[in-house]
């Protein structure tokens, strides 16, 4: 199942968590831990508290409009 990594990483973004954290459960691995903030200019800042380095990693999150919304 994995194809290049050691692990699997599944991180969210803010239109989902329910699901992501339902995908983590099916799986059984914990959801990664990260921020998804906006700068006061409208720009989206992204913080991830553990590392990915040789893990495949996977973001959970909607691509509907309007898409810059849908990662806070």
């Amino acid at each position: 199942m994995i194809s290049h990594g050691k692990d699997i990483k599944i991180f969210t973004g803010n239109s989902n968590p329910a699901l992501a954290q339902e995908i983590c459960k099916i799986i059984g691995i914990k959801l990664g831990e990260a921020d998804v903030n906006t700068f006061a200019d409208g720009e989206i800042s992204v913080s991830l508290y553990e590392t990915v380095r040789g893990s495949d990693v996977f973001l959970i999150n909607s691509t509907c409009k309007p898409d810059n919304d849908s990662l806070k």
